[in-house]
């Protein structure tokens, strides 16, 4: 199923590729280990608990003599280390001429060597004539490339923006030029589409949620909890 945006597409189409900006149109690299890959800090070897010898560096990219391409590594090394742990979705900017879906919501999750992704969105009726509740979710291997830009091939997913339910095919590649600045995080694309995450910083479990999972163990219906 091609994610391209061409326009003279049904506007309920366009909403629906507004939601699967994340997904967009597929390109480049499968997920593979490259000569240029640099691995962050939390990915490193533990043959060698003792650490390093005085007078040695910690960091793996101080070995690289080219000084451009030290640098090069150390800005990917940067962000492989800053990306992983929970983004919330704030922001959806679709490729034109796509129209956004009037609410949105989503949460990226990013562990070491994979992430997920769950979007839930609703079509603005005023265009498309309808309301369609829109849902995409996935999991894809990433990397942040020799490029600098974050690299994904699909372990799984589905969306159902064509109308359908549809499996995503493995592996199926993207990228993304990728912005992390603190708690904010942009992934972006060459035809204008964009979208912006926050950090989403969970320390503990939330009380409202030890309430609800009170209410289901004794019996109790949680939903009365949200009345």
């Amino acid at each position: 199923m091609t994610r391209s945006t061409a326009i003279g597409l049904p506007l309920a189409a366009l909403v629906a590729t507004a939601l699967g900006a994340f997904l967009g149109p597929r390109s480049g690299a499968v997920y593979a280990p490259g000569p240029g890959d640099v691995t962050p800090p939390a990915a490193r070897s533990q043959e060698d608990p003792g650490g390093t010898q005085d007078g040695e560096s910690e960091d793996p990219t101080d070995a690289i003599r080219d000084p451009v391409l030290r640098a090069k590594a150390k800005r990917v090394a940067a962000l492989s280390a800053g990306l992983p742990g929970a983004w919330r979705l704030t922001e959806m900017r679709p490729a034109p001429p796509a129209q956004p879906p009037v609410r949105v919501s989503g949460i990226l999750v990013v562990t070491e060597h994979v992430l997920s992704l769950i979007a839930h969105g609703v079509s603005d009726a005023s265009l498309t004539g309808e309301t369609r509740e829109l849902v995409q979710a996935g999991a894809h291997y990433w990397r942040i490339g020799t490029f600098e830009t974050l690299e994904m091939a699909a372990v799984m997913g589905h969306d159902n923006f064509d109308g359908d339910l549809v499996a995503e095919p493995r592996l199926e590649p993207r990228e993304y030029e990728i912005s992390l600045m603190a708690n904010r995080l942009t992934l972006s694309r060459r035809d204008g589409a964009r979208l912006v995450f926050e950090r989403f910083d969970v320390n503990s479990f939330p009380p409202e949620a030890a309430r609800f999972v009170d209410a289901l163990r004794s019996g109790r219906d949680p939903a009365d909890l949200r009345r």
